[in-house]
């Protein structure tokens, strides 16, 4: 977990307590955590230190802290590595990174997605050795569709050699995670649902953006940073299964502009058959503002749907470029 803030807000604490909660129970259906805090030591996080003492003392749960110097604010990829491997040092075969302003809202999540994973390993057929191969992001209802908490095992770091690339600074690593497993059709979401109440997946128009507290920082992943990762993962694959290598998939994004954004139809195309091996995702962008957004938005709940939102009428062609 990252915390940022000088002291806890009161709905820090409800998220952090919401987390905590989760991981009593998961204690309960034997599932062991190890937690990291990770503080950004810029914002001076004495009183938060003391906040989250007593949080985890209340529930008697142990935890580790990493502080992270001031050279390195807002560089949350960085932290995110660290601590995964940290995590993994310790002893975690699963890893995912939330931040202070999560809210869990499924407080099964972590045996839920125990599930997912297992699931997903058997309808994929794969070897006993590859338990955990994928990548299973949680369900944020702040961006439903979109794979902001990605969990990963540590085979990971085997067959990758790393997180991910350190060109990422503090965007686009969930979704690069999560496009390069779809390369196999190992990216799922989980049923469990999130909320991440601050930050995310925001657009300038959104009537709840509110300010992000460092700069975003974008790099171009979708091309030679995922081409070769995508390269490294099945030579490691191939390495280590040489006499069965785990077939790739075809991906394809469907992109359907639409300005009457008729319902019935948009679902109908989102419901289309695919082939076996075929891992296919609908972006769906609204040309026209003036429309049920809210209801095109539902279904992003299938998983595999994306919607955007033009500001103005653009045309079909501009729409789809």
């Amino acid at each position: 977990m990252i915390l940022h803030q000088k002291a806890l807000t009161v709905e820090q604490k409800m998220c952090m307590t919401s987390i905590i909660e989760s991981l009593q129970y998961a204690g309960d259906k034997n599932i062991s955590s190890n937690i990291i805090l990770g503080l950004d030591e810029f914002h001076g996080n004495n009183s938060a230190i003391d906040d989250v003492r007593q949080l985890f003392q209340k529930f008697d749960i142990a935890f580790q802290i990493i502080f992270f110097p001031a050279s390195l604010k807002g560089q949350i990829c960085t932290y995110w590595k660290l601590m995964a491997n940290q995590a993994v040092s310790a002893g975690s075969d699963f890893f995912v990174m939330l931040g202070d302003d999560v809210k869990i809202v499924d407080i099964d999540w972590i045996p839920a997605v125990m599930r997912d994973f297992d699931r997903m390993h058997k309808e994929l057929q794969l070897p006993a050795d590859l338990f955990g191969f994928g990548c299973i992001a949680l369900s944020d209802l702040q961006a439903t569709g979109f794979p902001t908490f990605p969990i990963l095992h540590k085979i990971h770091l085997k067959l990758l050699g790393e997180l991910f690339s350190p060109l990422f600074v503090n965007q686009d690593a969930d979704p690069f995670l999560f496009q390069l497993y779809r390369r196999w059709g190992a990216a799922r979401f989980s049923s469990a649902k999130v909320v991440n109440t601050r930050g995310g997946v925001q657009l300038l128009e959104d009537k709840t953006y509110t300010v992000p507290r460092y700069e975003r920082v974008h790099i171009d992943w979708k091309h030679e940073l995922l081409g070769a990762a995508v390269d490294r993962v099945s030579h490691s694959l191939a390495a280590l299964l040489p006499a069965a290598p785990i077939q790739r998939w075809i991906t394809v994004d469907v992109i359907v502009p639409t300005f009457r954004v008729n319902l019935t139809i948009l679902d109908s195309i989102c419901r289309l058959s695919t082939s076996r091996r075929a891992d296919v995702a609908f972006i769906l962008v609204v040309d026209n503002p003036a429309a049920d957004a809210a209801a095109v938005r539902a279904l992003e709940r299938r998983g595999n749907v994306r919607v955007r939102v033009n500001p103005r009428n653009l045309g079909a062609p501009a729409a789809r470029n």
